[in-house]
């Protein structure tokens, strides 16, 4: 006579790993129900706004079967050649990429004017810190979303990120597979860790046997 109860399942590691680092954002940042500003939860997806697309240009589904306009960027790097790099493949990307800055201080005036979607800021940006300007675009900026490029990813950095209402944080070296994706997850009101920084993460706050040993028992 067979019993009538199935034997637990092992969750697979990818699935636990990201489990995990979600709930290390949620509980560790202090971010646990409302944003910086007050005003939404942390996943709740936000409508986008709506204007004229532009002749010939590509747009992205915002649902199956449904069309939007291109996510409205604006985009600051200090380095000519990166700012360059990052600006074309964007735009090969979909994105209706509407200013690009080379200090913080101009990304600031540029965001208040255009008041796009997202903005996307390199972390070594010149002129006031990158937090700083997050901050000051945040404030100025209620429907923008700010994504923060950096060159490598520490625990410390992470958090102090996202405190600062930054939804999403890329690592240059994973820009290429990650940043389109988390243009698209931030502007729904997401939040979005590169590879890179969620593999910091998971080391930062499992120990290495669990690392060793993933399954559950």
């Amino acid at each position: 006579m067979q019993s009538g109860h199935e034997p637990a399942k092992t969750l697979p590691r990818a699935t636990w790993i990201t489990a995990m680092v979600a709930g290390i954002l949620v509980t560790a940042a202090g971010i646990a129900d409302w944003s910086p500003l007050g005003r939404r939860r942390i996943f709740s997806i936000r409508r986008s706004r709506t204007r004229p697309a532009s002749a010939g240009r590509a747009v992205a589904p915002a649902q199956e079967g449904m069309w939007s306009v291109p996510i409205r960027i604006v985009l600051g790097e200090g380095n000519p050649a990166g700012l360059q790099h990052l600006r074309a493949f964007l735009e090969r990307e979909g994105f209706d990429v509407l200013g690009t800055a080379s200090d913080s201080n101009e990304l600031v005036d540029l965001a208040v004017s255009l008041q796009p979607a997202v903005v996307i800021l390199d972390r070594a940006l010149p002129r006031a810190g990158a937090l700083k300007a997050a901050r000051q675009i945040l404030n100025l900026c209620r429907e923008t979303h700010v994504i923060l490029l950096t060159p490598h990813a520490a625990e410390r950095q992470i958090l102090a990120a996202f405190r600062a209402g930054v939804r999403g944080y890329v690592e240059k070296a994973d820009t290429t597979p990650d940043l389109a994706r988390a243009i698209r997850d931030v502007s729904r009101g997401r939040l979005f860790l590169s590879s890179g920084a969620s593999r910091t993460l998971t080391e930062a706050y499992l120990p290495h046997s669990a690392m060793a040993h993933p399954e559950f028992p």
